[in-house]
């Protein structure tokens, strides 16, 4: 079952000891009104963080994570957002001075199949960049491409709208580059299509926004009463099991949590997790907004659709796990997820939600323009 590997899988066995008393230990000397709040914020800080965890454990993961796989091999998910700016690539240019060719490749890939996204020398695992640099290796002249995308994702989320691209001096053709990535890992792995672009097109550079879209499965059988139950007796001994609100009657509480984020450059590095010092933590949110849904087998859904300039590591995962917390709480105002996001504080919001519900949808090289 998904379900008895999530821990393992997302270290969430030492995910409670986040909120530590240790952890919220300040410094000696006199204490600031910040570390005073701190330690007040840190006392309430695992109360609400466990049941904000409880609340995303225990779903029907299997009915995503096949939804995922199956649209990677071609079908199509149901209620696929319309209304987005459309994946617009640059048309190549045909005065190029020299022989160097740069290819845009738009793929599909099913993100628990790889052991994670990036290629890496020293441990070179089953990634989804090595496997595309392994199929593109025999067209190459057997060198390795270096590979650029439009976003890199944590391992476990999958993907229906990735772009890569990569440089060469081979006149290739789409058809060849088609059979040779299709067949790499057939059903987990697939190109969508394929161009040449300008040679200053850069997939990570030249992007202006990146969107995607959580699958968050609901757990009752009744549209008129899903009620999500805590699962922490998956994960420990105890019968101690409570019942988040109904998101399906809250909905909209989950949209007004997520509206106010939406237009303007904020530092979100209270979302973000395991960042290097240093890192910009600015980002722009040009949509946030849920949305009911349902996959075959009849699971229902809930979706929360982000589009933004740039992502930071975990962001969206944490986001979606902190306003789903808030929105089924029923002491959460309107604007406790915009005031827990620009905190700056990591220990107010949940840890991230599972990677299976993840995907990257697309991905825009032309102006934002909201419908």
């Amino acid at each position: 079952m998904l379900l008895r590997v999530l821990p393992r899988t997302l270290g969430w066995e030492g995910a409670l000891q986040m909120c530590a008393p240790d952890e919220r230990r300040g410094v000696t000397g006199r204490r600031s009104t910040a570390h005073v709040r701190a330690d007040e914020t840190g006392s309430r800080c695992s109360s609400w963080r466990e049941e904000a965890f409880q609340c995303m454990a225990e779903r029907d993961w299997d009915s995503v994570t096949g939804a995922l796989a199956a649209a990677v091999g071609g079908a199509s998910l149901p209620s696929e957002s319309s209304d987005g700016a459309p994946l617009s690539l640059p048309p190549p240019q045909p005065d190029w001075k020299d022989r160097r060719h740069t290819w845009a490749l738009k793929v599909a890939y099913y993100g628990p199949a790889f052991a994670s996204f990036s290629w890496q020398a020293e441990a070179p695992l089953d990634t989804v960049i090595g496997c595309i640099q392994l199929a593109l290796q025999p067209l190459l002249a057997s060198q390795r491409p270096r590979v650029s995308s439009a976003g890199r994702t944590d391992a476990g989320v999958s993907a229906l709208g990735q772009v890569v691209t990569f440089s060469t001096f081979e006149d290739l053709d789409e058809g060849a580059l088609q059979a040779a990535i299709d067949a790499i890992r057939p059903g987990r792995l697939r190109l969508l299509s394929a161009c040449k672009v300008p040679r200053d097109f850069h997939a990570t550079f030249s992007a202006r926004w990146r969107r995607y879209v959580y699958l968050l499965p609901l757990t009752a059988e009744d549209p008129d009463d899903l009620v999500m139950i805590s699962p922490y007796d998956a994960f420990r001994d105890t019968q101690d099991i409570q019942s988040c609100a109904s998101l399906h009657s809250q909905l909209h509480l989950l949209n007004m949590q997520l509206a106010p984020l939406k237009g303007i450059p904020r530092d979100y590095s209270s979302l973000a997790r395991g960042l290097p010092k240093g890192k910009n933590t600015m980002c722009t949110l040009l949509r946030a907004r849920a949305y009911n849904s349902m996959v075959d087998g009849g699971c229902k859904l809930a979706c929360v659709e982000l589009v933004g300039d740039r992502f930071l590591r975990r962001q969206v995962r944490t986001l979606v796990a902190t306003a789903l917390y808030l929105a089924t709480s029923n002491t959460a105002g309107e604007a406790m997820l915009l005031e827990r996001a620009a905190s700056g504080d990591q220990r107010l919001t949940a840890h991230p939600a599972p990677p299976y519900g993840l995907y990257f949808a697309e991905v825009g090289y032309s102006p934002w323009l909201e419908n």
